[in-house]
């Protein structure tokens, strides 16, 4: 597990990490062919800087807020389309006097 040295810095961290390069740096030391598995120590020496603004920590934030916002959203549809789609399909619910505007 990755911890950021200061709080604040999480959702730096959290970027750097989910970055191609950080993927691609730990794909060049993978181990095993089927299902490669990263290499904590290679992982550990991925160059991360310790210098990040407060403006753009601030941008990272919000968008790690919308990404979060986002994926209960899509969670929530999710369940509804699990309640309704079977009912549309046995025709308990009739949706045929809908208009798609």
């Amino acid at each position: 597990m990755f911890r950021a040295s200061k709080p604040s810095f999480a959702p730096y961290l959290y970027s750097v990490l989910r970055s191609d390069g950080f993927f691609e740096h730990v794909m060049a030391g993978a181990k095993g062919t089927k299902m490669p598995r990263g290499d904590k120590k290679q992982m550990m020496q991925y160059p991360v800087s310790d210098e990040c603004d407060e403006k753009n920590l601030g941008i990272l934030s919000s968008m790690l807020e919308q990404i979060s916002a986002n994926n209960r959203e899509n969670d929530r549809l999710i369940e509804l389309r699990d309640a309704l789609l079977p009912k549309l399909m046995s025709g308990e619910i009739d949706a045929s006097g809908l208009s798609a505007e």
